[in-house]
């Protein structure tokens, strides 16, 4: 390959057509194995018209990995986990994570951090051993001369804003932003916007911070920076908001575009609940759910299930099992119970195997209703915008 490109998520969407044409020739001709993990990461998190991007990715992967990529064997272990590109493998995947870490990978490392920090994969979140393992890795690179690791340093903050708070996080992020991670931007905004609070303590200087990371292309940041520039929208004179209007749906959708997924939640959002002037439309309601869904958000999962299950939307009871399938397999509670009980109920039983080995054991637990209850209607599914800040990406399948 001439050019080195990042297969990190928010770099993946800069990536020119031009490039991926690339990425064809040098995976084509000459087998490149830097080249086909860059199209595979590509294909998850980017592909739109491809016909299966899943299932093209996952295959390309698994050929990286029977060359000995420790790489693909991360990545390979997240869609082992969620079921992407082909059936949900649990055991494989976590053997597979701890291949890679064991091998010293950086990227299945990272991946490691994010699941302890924040206790991902049916695993309690443990942000101090993260700490202590981050620390760990910092102090061998130092050891070895090397230069520092802005991720290294992104996912330290991240286990001190769990262990203690944003405030003591913000430097990490600081350095981790200038140092290149892209995500880092919304977590310096969230920080002086918001402080160690939950309510928006400086809008000024919150502003400030998300257009300072949306210029450096944090798509959640140009998102937020939208959204909150429309908190006055009800004061405005008619025809400015004509003007205003426009231009929020504008960015949104360049947002979505960009990779921020939450973005087409919030049109979702606001198709459903008839906000902005807008007139209520499940149809379009539905479609911006189904874009975010394909990108394996949680959330429109939720929507879209919870629209079926009252009558908003006219679709089949299938078409609800296999959301709510799609949902366990991403550790939804909700859509957990659900496909659990469709099971019980004779249907899903095509995944027997699946739903019996990793669903059914959770939804039994005696834990596993501890804070949380299925809920009565839909509503419970659209989010404040007060929480959006807390969805920086850090959740997401692509991190």
């Amino acid at each position: 390959m001439r050019k080195k490109i990042s297969t990190v998520y928010e770099d993946l969407f800069f990536v020119s057509e031009k490039e991926i044409e690339g990425l064809h020739k040098a995976i084509y001709e000459r087998g490149d194995i830097e080249a086909t993990f860059v199209y595979a990461r590509w294909l998850i998190v980017c592909a739109d018209s491809y016909l299966d991007p899943y299932s093209k990715a996952r295959s390309l992967l698994e050929g990286l990995y029977e060359q000995g990529s420790m790489e693909a064997a991360a990545e390979l272990s997240e869609l082992c986990y969620k079921g992407i590109g082909g059936p949900v493998n649990r055991e494989r995947a976590s053997k597979l994570l701890e291949e890679s870490v064991a091998a010293g990978c950086d990227y299945g490392r990272r991946i490691m951090y994010r699941i302890l920090i924040y206790g991902q994969r049916g695993l309690k979140a443990d942000p101090q051993r993260a700490l202590d393992d981050v620390l760990a890795a910092i102090a061998e690179r130092e050891e070895q001369g090397l230069a520092s690791d802005p991720w290294l340093t992104y996912y330290l903050g991240c286990a001190v804003e769990q262990l203690q708070n944003r405030t003591a996080a913000l430097p990490f992020f600081e350095e981790a932003a200038q140092g290149g991670v892209i995500r880092a931007w919304l977590d310096v905004a969230v920080a002086y916007g918001y402080g160690d609070d939950t309510e928006l303590v400086n809008q000024d200087v919150y502003m400030r911070w998300l257009a300072k990371g949306a210029g450096h292309g944090n798509a959640e940041c140009a998102f937020l920076y939208a959204l909150e520039s429309m908190s006055d929208y009800e004061n405005l004179p008619m025809f400015t908001r004509l003007f205003a209007l426009k231009d929020f749906f504008l960015k949104l959708r360049s947002a979505y575009r960009n990779g921020a997924v939450t973005a087409a939640v919030i049109l979702g959002d606001i198709y459903y609940n008839g906000e902005y002037d807008q007139e209520v439309d499940m149809y379009k309601a539905w479609t911006w759910y189904e874009k975010a869904a394909k990108k394996l958000d949680i959330t429109a999962l939720e929507k879209m299930f919870a629209m079926i299950k009252h009558g908003k939307v006219e679709r089949s009871q299938e078409e609800a099992d296999e959301i709510s399938l799609n949902g366990a397999r991403l550790d939804s509670k909700y859509l957990l119970a659900e496909a659990v009980i469709a099971f019980t109920q004779g249907r899903l039983q095509e995944h027997a195997d699946e739903i019996s080995r990793y669903y059914e054991p959770l939804f039994d637990s005696e834990d596993f209703f501890d804070g949380w209850s299925a809920p009565e209607n839909d509503t419970w599914v659209h989010i404040d915008d007060d929480d959006l800040p807390d969805d920086d990406g850090r959740f997401d399948a692509y991190s």
